[in-house]
């Protein structure tokens, strides 16, 4: 996705490759600069040459007029900029090239060549007697890259890559180019200073394959893409290398990352990421190598949840026993921008379930546990229930102030005829209530104060674990007309 320009040598009209496909039986080369297209043929030292080869004389032009292609070398600086700036280019005498305050386009050096692509700016400085400064003038907010080519005998020599800089609408730099290629961006707006990002060699500059990253979340995990602890995330790259073209890798440069759509972020691999909020998450990220090839984004997305779930506990008439649901919340995502981002979350599995009579457990996606013990076995037969312990993964609860009891009887006509359900928190409440075939008795108290009061038919406890406690409330349940046997 990001255009080049590579210059070559030519007459500033027609390239050497072009020209050199005429039919003939000998090219000849002028090594005059002054020589550009229009004037080739009568440039001192072009004519003689002519005039030698129709009147079949001779004339000495090496130093003019050659057959040797090799011979027709350049040298000089290529720079180029990719959006957003404008690159205006000086001499030592103040002449431009570069969008003028008119709107037009100054272009006093005839000897620079300045093409412009979409929105990249690309120009190549020949090297002779002048010197150039560039000002690169900010046209919107936001990142350029800037590259600087040092060219000798037609070959590039050294690549200075300056990566992702940062600008505003106002910013206006200033680049004094050196022999070095090492020279620095100098804000003229706020005062940074930026160097090279990367120096390539000729090979290195021919680098077109952008890096691979890959990611690792280390964690206590359970379903694929959820975990019930903090997770770390540590990202890695490298830059591939092509069989026959080991020297032209440049290597990794940076990789870059994003925590659920906020900015990018530089990745150390001396500081991982790690993520501590419960919640859905995403991480995209991408690497970029010391050529400017940037890697195709990449996203991973998980579901932190550290709490275990809870249960719900009810006597059920219809089954003539306890049923216990188990629940789980997530916390909703934060996130630190002001448009919802659109992840694709991992899909949350059931949790799974299982009651054993005496102890039933739930497992949700994370692999949280919730264990709730009673203190006997078949308490269908029993016809009663009292608990014993709550662990929250495999760690026991302090319930030494909660009660949960209940006893619960059917007459021969297999009627509901007694049910006593009594629960006690240490938050501060103690409820009894008993049914006798008719009516339910409600009795104790709870932070508003005391209960006593009578309510017709069945009515029924609904208890919930909160974290090794529980809480209450009270709950009509319609039964169908009683069953009545005749002899």
């Amino acid at each position: 996705g990001k255009d080049d320009v590579q210059y070559g040598p030519g007459d500033g009209t027609v390239p050497i490759i072009s020209a050199s496909n005429i039919g003939g039986t000998q090219n000849f080369y002028v090594l005059n600069k002054e020589s550009i297209h229009g004037a080739m043929l009568t440039t001192e030292g072009v004519r003689e040459k002519i005039v030698s080869l129709i009147a079949g004389t001779t004339y000495n032009s090496n130093s003019i007029v050659t057959t040797n292609p090799a011979l027709c070398v350049f040298k000089g600086k290529k720079v180029e900029v990719h959006s957003p700036v404008d690159l205006h280019i000086y001499d030592e005498n103040g002449n431009h090239v570069g969008i003028n305050s008119q709107g037009g386009f100054d272009y006093e050096m005839p000897e620079v060549q300045y093409d412009e692509i979409g929105h990249s700016k690309y120009a190549f400085l020949p090297d002779d007697e002048h010197s150039y400064s560039l000002r690169l003038v900010a046209t919107d907010d936001g990142v350029f890259n800037f590259y600087s080519s040092s060219v000798e005998g037609s070959e590039t020599k050294s690549i200075s890559y300056y990566s992702d800089i940062t600008i505003s609408s106002s910013s206006v730099a200033q680049i004094v180019l050196n022999s070095q290629n090492n020279q620095a961006i100098n804000f003229l707006t706020d005062n940074r200073v930026f160097f090279p990002s990367s120096i390539l060699n000729l090979e290195q500059s021919k680098d077109s394959v952008f890096p691979i990253s890959t990611s690792t979340i280390i964690g206590l995990f359970g379903e694929p893409g959820f975990y019930r602890s903090n997770a770390t995330i540590t990202l890695s790259a490298l830059d591939p290398i092509i069989d026959g073209k080991t020297e032209e890798a440049s290597g990794v440069l940076k990789t870059q990352y994003s925590l659920d759509g906020g900015e990018y972020l530089t990745y150390s691999t001396t500081s991982p990421i790690v993520i501590t909020s419960e919640g859905e998450h995403s991480v995209k990220f991408y690497s970029t190598d010391r050529a400017g090839n940037n890697e195709p984004e990449q996203e991973i997305n998980f579901v932190i949840d550290k709490t275990p779930p809870e249960l719900i506990i009810a006597f059920n008439p219809f089954i003539k026993d306890l049923e216990f649901i188990a629940t789980d919340t997530l916390p909703s995502i934060v996130t630190t921008t002001s448009t919802q981002p659109k992840f694709k979350w991992p899909k949350i599995p059931a949790i799974k379930f299982k009651d054993s009579d005496n102890i039933i457990a739930a497992t949700d996606a994370a692999g949280n546990t919730i264990q709730l013990e009673l203190k006997d076995k078949n308490r269908k037969s029993l016809m009663s229930a009292e608990i014993k312990s709550i662990k929250y993964n495999g760690q026991a609860a302090n319930i030494s102030k909660n009660k949960l009891a209940f006893v619960w009887q059917y007459n021969k006509n297999g009627n509901l005829s007694y049910l006593l359900q009594n629960a006690q928190s240490k938050v501060g409440f103690n409820i009894l209530a008993v049914y006798n075939g008719s009516k339910t008795t409600l009795a104790g108290k709870d932070g508003k104060g005391f209960i006593n009061k009578t309510l017709i038919g069945l009515n029924v406890l609904t208890l919930s674990t909160i974290k090794g406690d529980l809480n209450w409330s009270i709950k009509s349940v319609s039964l169908p007309p009683p069953i009545v046997r005749r002899r």
